[in-house]
């Protein structure tokens, strides 16, 4: 998707004056939308790693993977 709008959008506009600046504000919020269109909007939990559950006893400290 960036490639698409780079190659018809902002290579024709790098050499027009005016409103480049609004333009990739907005082509950002555009892309940051499909995204969250795509993917969801909803946080999803990371699977944390067998190695890392429990704790390391040493002495009368534990610490945590």
């Amino acid at each position: 998707m960036g490639v698409l709008l780079e190659r018809g959008a902002y290579r024709p506009l790098r050499r027009a004056p005016g409103f480049r600046s609004d333009f990739a504000i907005a082509a950002s919020f555009l892309l940051e939308n499909v995204a969250l269109v795509i993917a969801g909007g909803r946080a999803r939990p990371f699977p944390v790693p067998q190695m890392f559950n429990g704790a390391f006893a040493w002495g009368g400290l534990f610490v945590p993977r």
